[in-house]
């Protein structure tokens, strides 16, 4: 159960971090009182705040990220969190040894499948423990289109997994902060001047030569975006001949794929959906659209439930030589668009080899162009090819006016726009930081 790096503090870096009222004092025994100033940009942190100013905010940040202090963090009630960490640690050492925190908390999500479907959705979250203000966020009414996207199961996992992966990516910063706090401390010490490195973070500040893989509009120590491979900028000019398409998501996932590694290179699959969504089945595929008001609705949305974590808005700009050389099918919303959809997300409950070779254009497509579509989790209830015409209505577009679109990457098609676009500076990422920041 060691995946996840503790990245403890040393009582010296406590009280660096005290004296520059990073950290509050405090007894408590599982957090630490943390300055929000931890949630802002890098660069923030080369210069340290205020010395003898005590911070506007703060927030309390578990001292460990496996810990039952972690698991309530993330999304779950006082007592629920002890519960799980409980029965987690409970186990032999030979089964914790072959599973990582995450899979743990994971258990109890997985309890929502078996629930009865005709349930209300704060119920059924109640009765796996989640905490009220985030069965308040995944019911906000303000998304209920982007909800109805997936079911309740897979957004209760990708909320606890984006937080967790903030927690993660705080703890880091926090011993990052740390160790700045303790050279500035020493530095006061000896009365000398000792120049402080952001090391690999994304500052603007770091050695590069040439074209970056990708520009960001904010500062940014999120892991995935390497100095050497971004430029801190404004977005440039949409270019001509170049399909220009965005996707909207929090910053960091469990998942532990960086976008954009330390070569520049662009790790696509750290974006790509798993099997089961509108236009794949067995496989992973990268969605994107056309809309940047499409791809932000899936950014307001990770930002209302995970509030630690900072969100991105992505523009790629893609040669449409590339693109008009992929086998595409459009696919609109239709009688044929129904089926394919079903057919995606439930695996077409066994139908046979005929239902398959119905569909062998679309999947044999490397570029799926379509309407986005909204099942949750009625789908499922669909359980016959011939019941999908009358079950699956107009209301099951994200977007009943048409406007919603996507561009579904499939096979190896995202892996060889991956290598397009490394060093080309045709990526750019607009940073919205943790919405907590604005509460």
């Amino acid at each position: 159960m060691d995946e996840y790096p503790e990245y403890p503090l040393t009582p010296e870096e406590e009280r660096a971090l005290e004296d520059e009222h990073f950290l509050q004092p405090s007894c408590n025994l599982h957090e630490r009182t943390v300055s929000t100033a931890l949630l802002t940009s890098t660069a923030s942190f080369i210069e340290p705040p205020s010395i003898g100013s005590p911070p506007t905010s703060t927030f309390e940040l578990p001292r460990s990220p496996e810990s039952a202090a972690a698991l309530e963090f993330i999304g779950f009630t006082p007592a629920v969190a002890v519960d799980i960490y409980n029965r987690c640690f409970a186990q032999s050492p030979q089964d914790r040894d072959m599973n990582t925190f995450d899979r743990m908390y994971r258990g109890p999500v997985s309890y929502l499948n078996a629930l009865p479907r005709d349930m209300a959705p704060t119920e059924t979250m109640q009765i796996i423990g989640l905490k009220p203000e985030v069965i308040e966020a995944l019911n906000d009414p303000e998304f209920a289109d982007v909800r109805g996207t997936q079911s309740l199961h897979y957004w209760v996992r990708d909320t606890l997994d984006i937080s967790y992966a903030a927690l993660i990516d705080l703890t880091r910063r926090l011993k990052h902060v740390a160790t700045l706090a303790l050279v500035r401390k020493w530095s006061r010490d000896l009365q000398t001047e000792i120049v402080l490195e952001s090391g690999s973070f994304a500052t603007g500040q770091g050695p590069r030569t040439g074209t970056p893989t990708a520009t960001i509009s904010l500062p940014s120590d999120v892991e995935g975006l390497p100095a050497n491979a971004v430029t801190v900028q404004a977005a440039g000019p949409e270019l001509p001949d170049h399909d220009i398409l965005w996707m909207g998501r929090a910053a960091g996932h469990v998942k532990k794929r960086p976008f954009i590694a330390e070569d520049g290179s662009v790790l696509m699959r750290a974006l790509c959906n798993d099997p089961h969504n509108d236009f794949n089945t067995g496989s992973v595929a990268l969605y994107l659209s056309p809309e940047r008001s499409t791809a932000e609705r899936y950014r307001l949305w990770a930002a209302s439930r995970c509030p630690y974590s900072e969100t991105w808005a992505i523009r790629i700009q893609i040669p449409r030589t590339f693109t008009q050389g992929l086998r595409q099918e459009h696919i609109w919303y239709s009688a044929e668009w129904k089926e394919y959809v079903w057919y995606c997300h439930t695996g077409g409950w066994g139908s046979g080899s005929e239902v398959r070779s119905r569909f062998a254009k679309f999947e044999a497509a490397e570029l799926l162009v379509g309407h986005v579509g909204r099942p949750g989790g009625s789908f499922a209830h669909v359980k016959r090819l011939e019941d999908v015409q009358s079950q699956i209505t107009h209301d099951h577009l994200l977007d009943p006016s048409s406007r919603a679109t996507q561009w579904v990457f499939k096979h190896e098609a995202a892996e060889r726009l991956a290598m397009l676009l490394r060093g080309q500076g045709k990526i750019h990422i607009d940073i919205f930081p943790p919405r907590v920041l604005a509460s």
